[in-house]
């Protein structure tokens, strides 16, 4: 599926695991850019994002914005999760469809308003169970040009809505200060108000979570 070609304002592929399409629990995860010195305000590449994730797969150790996804995701330490499982199992694209120069960087928030509605067309086209979020800026990216329909209050108990339907959670973005294991409990807070069963989520877990004697090896590395 070539959604550059088919989706107006889409630069970048998503990255969509090779088992999301036959998961019963699909979350597709929202970033706020891409960011290479020297490139800000230029077309990303088509692969970028998926080049990006399968580095990330096979690094030896992981940046700390994927390590704090991956325990939000699962509720399980990082060393102890499978990567290749996890990455499998969900889609992942950034909101941005340019280049920031460098991390830490703002964009300007009528660049990621215009950008958002790429970002709600992939959802209908690949058709996440669950949207996340990571951080103010994605929220309000979706929510300035009227695409988020905020669930209640902010805060209470967390931070939701929809998006094409489709039940969204608000993180902050997973940087410095950032515990994905005290955000868990969170999202595992929304997942079961919407659709998922604690059964469901340790069978989440249990899909993505490294054998005993790998998770030695990745704790020894």
């Amino acid at each position: 599926m070539n959604l550059v070609q088919q989706i107006d304002g889409l630069n970048a592929e998503p990255w969509i695991g090779a088992e999301f399409r036959v998961s019963r629990f699909r979350p597709i995860f929202v970033g706020h850019s891409h960011y290479e010195e020297g490139f800000g305000g230029q077309p990303v590449t088509p692969g970028l994002t998926r080049d990006a994730i399968n580095l990330h797969i096979g690094e030896t150790v992981g940046l700390r914005f994927y390590s704090g996804l991956i325990q939000m995701a699962t509720g399980l330490h990082h060393a102890y999760v499978d990567r290749g499982a996890f990455y499998a199992r969900i889609g992942f694209a950034n909101l941005l469809q340019s280049y920031l120069d460098a991390a830490r960087m703002a964009a300007d928030p009528a660049d990621l308003a215009a950008d958002s509605a790429a970002l709600v067309a992939v959802f209908e086209a690949v058709d996440p169970t669950h949207i996340v979020l990571l951080g103010d800026q994605v929220w309000d990216g979706f929510e300035q040009p009227g695409h988020f329909v905020a669930d209640g209050r902010r805060g209470d108990p967390y931070w939701a809505g929809r998006i094409a339907g489709r039940p969204v959670f608000w993180a902050s973005h997973p940087s410095s200060g950032f515990s994905g294991l005290d955000w868990a409990r969170t999202f595992g807070h929304f997942l079961r108000d919407h659709g998922m069963s604690n059964a469901d989520l340790a069978a989440w877990a249990d899909a993505v979570r490294l054998r005993p004697e790998s998770a030695l090896l990745a704790e020894q590395a």
